[in-house]
């Protein structure tokens, strides 16, 4: 089957199934039908019995452990599997995006994108950014879906010369080499300019991103749409009203919420240690509050807020950049 597609692919030139989001480009692509059904088929039902099951499967596999790389097939070894779940998780970390490769011979008789979506929003949940490589033993047409900012820097077209480029590879069992082609699709998202609020045109990250690529160190900027909530703090249960016999103590008092400052100085660190930037500024976009970490000078986290304030997130974000110079 796959051999049979390969030729077609030549000709046609394989359009890879992405959804993407609203907030990152105008309209929202739904992924299509892979294949109309030809006269005197049985349609092939795809319905809430087949997604479930997709579904369980997806479940099933992130408990049992395996981060990225979901091999259903069993044809990666141990050290092919290692290296892929550990590029994927440096793509994940250093561009804040959700990545998976999956490979089967069973898409419980889903279309290969119904398959991709349900197995990707299974895993990460829905209005996150991030990809999922499909390799499709079943029918051999092979997929990769786009959720999020992803379908802005990689279109169709990319997507398209990359199966094509990698059906070779796949069509002779030669897995490892076919994702060599697949997977750095993911380093077309911007590792130091990461919006993710939708409120940026194209050309501003663009020249955001010049002007971070161009400094000695790596600083980020990360466009959040809304902040996590920190975690609750663990308190004892105060359920009954006895009071402590002799000896007993107090249950310690509830600790303060933290502030808005507190939880953006908190996650700004976080998300610096995690892409391994030298310094990293943390717009909160709804909220117009901006908070820097790492090793950047004091006084700026003033004047973004300043630019916050008067102006817009772009703005702000440009005076961050220019005061690093």
């Amino acid at each position: 089957m796959r051999k049979l597609l390969l030729l077609f692919l030549v000709l046609l030139c394989l359009t890879g199934c992405s959804k993407t989001d609203s907030s990152s480009v105008p309209e929202e692509t739904q992924p299509e039908t892979a294949a109309e059904e030809t006269a005197g088929e049985t349609e092939v039902s795809t319905e809430t019995a087949p997604v479930r099951d997709i579904a369980q499967r997806a479940e099933s596999l992130r408990k049992a452990g395996e981060t990225h790389v979901f091999d259903e097939c069993g044809v990666l070894d141990g050290e092919t599997v290692k290296t892929y779940n550990d590029y994927l998780g440096w793509l994940a970390e250093t561009r804040l995006l959700y990545t998976t490769v999956v490979l089967t011979n069973d898409l419980n008789g889903s279309s290969p994108e119904a398959f991709a979506q349900t197995y990707y929003q299974t895993l990460w949940g829905t209005g996150t950014s991030g990809f999922l490589v499909l390799i499709n033993n079943d029918t051999g047409q092979d997929c990769i879906y786009r959720e999020g900012v992803v379908s802005s820097y990689v279109d169709d077209a990319k997507v398209s010369l990359a199966i094509v480029q990698a059906s070779p590879a796949l069509v002779e069992g030669r897995y490892a080499d076919a994702l060599e082609i697949l997977l750095p699709l993911g380093e077309r998202i911007p590792e130091r300019i990461l919006e993710r609020s939708g409120t940026l045109s194209m050309e501003q990250v663009q020249a955001l991103t010049a002007k971070a690529d161009a400094l000695p160190k790596k600083y980020c900027v990360y466009f959040a749409a809304s902040i996590p909530a920190p975690a609750e703090a663990e308190t004892r249960s105060t359920a009954t009203e006895t009071q402590p016999t002799e000896g007993e103590t107090q249950p310690p008092e509830t600790a303060p919420a933290p502030t808005v400052e507190e939880t953006l100085a908190a996650y700004a660190e976080q998300l610096r240690v995690q892409t391994e930037a030298e310094g990293f500024l943390l717009i909160d976009v709804p909220g117009k509050h901006g908070i820097t970490a790492g090793t950047v000078p004091a006084e700026l986290t003033a004047a973004v807020q300043t630019a916050l304030a008067e102006q817009d997130a772009y703005a702000a974000a440009d005076v961050f950049l220019e005061g690093l110079k």
